[in-house]
């Protein structure tokens, strides 16, 4: 038996629209150069664990100018990119640690994991924390690496088209709770879902309904959550999908609200 915790939250009040874009689904995998997901329309945030410049694509992926679509292979207008300005000891460094990709990811996904997501997707991460994380790697010194920062552009800014996000977390063999915050920010108040990723095989936190802003961009916060109790504070990404969803043009039209929709899922024998 399935059992959904849902929350509803506001993300905007529409005027008049009319659809005028059709539907796209984006996945995306976060992790090691080594473990990438091949063949099946998968865009690759990749980083080498020797990772000593961030604007050099060879050793790291900070950004994917035109994604392409799962179902078609064929490349959008959507990109997706960290901020690539060298970090500082003092911060905010808006990324996750460089070149320490974690490959404790799940490696034998059930569930809503397995349903949404390969496992070379699931199986390994980017990950972030309070003060682990050096920079240049290998004797750099010793950054904050505790908030994450990606933005999603190219979307549809009129509000004719919503974006649906299901994202994934994992980080297998440990006895703390590493809970990790998902903040997305579109034409209103972030919306925002928590997921211990500790241990986790099949829980997912979906987010539905966000808007753009005027810009066409949608922005990912990634940091540690309120009930995160390991000492470094670690938090993680391993896999995302981005589909989006036209409206139709009868809603606009009597103003109705968009809403953003929290879920986190799992699977329960009944």
């Amino acid at each position: 038996m399935r059992h959904l915790s849902c929350v509803l939250v506001s993300a905007a009040t529409l005027s008049a629209f009319s659809a005028t874009t059709e539907s796209a689904t984006l996945k995306f995998d976060f992790g090691s150069d080594l473990v990438q997901t091949t063949g099946l329309n998968y865009n690759n945030f990749r980083s080498a664990a020797s990772t000593n410049n961030l604007n050099d694509p060879a050793q790291i992926v900070m950004s994917i100018p035109n994604a392409v679509d799962f179902i078609t292979g064929l490349p959008t207008n959507v990109s997706a990119s960290f901020p690539t300005a060298p970090p500082t000891t003092t911060g905010p460094n808006l990324i996750f640690t460089p070149g320490n990709n974690n490959g404790g990811g799940s490696t034998s996904p059930t569930g809503d994991a397995a349903a949404y997501f390969a496992t070379t997707a699931t199986s390994d991460s980017w990950f972030g924390s309070i003060n682990f994380g050096r920079y240049p790697n290998n004797g750099g010194d010793i950054m904050p690496f505790d908030h994450a920062q990606l933005t999603f552009g190219g979307l549809d800014p009129s509000g004719n088209t919503t974006y649906d996000f299901v994202i994934f977390g994992s980080r297998t063999g440990v006895g703390d709770n590493r809970q990790t915050r998902y903040s997305l920010t579109g034409n209103a108040a972030a919306v925002v879902a928590d997921l211990n990723v500790s241990n986790n095989n099949s829980e997912v936190v979906k987010v539905d309904g966000i808007i753009p802003n005027l810009n066409g961009e949608i922005v990912l916060d990634v940091t540690a959550g309120p009930a995160n109790d390991n000492g470094n504070k670690f938090f993680y990404l391993n896999a995302l999908q981005l589909t989006s969803v036209p409206e139709p043009a009868s809603l606009g039209l009597i103003g109705l609200g968009a809403l953003g929709l929290v879920r986190r899922s799992r699977q329960r024998r009944a």
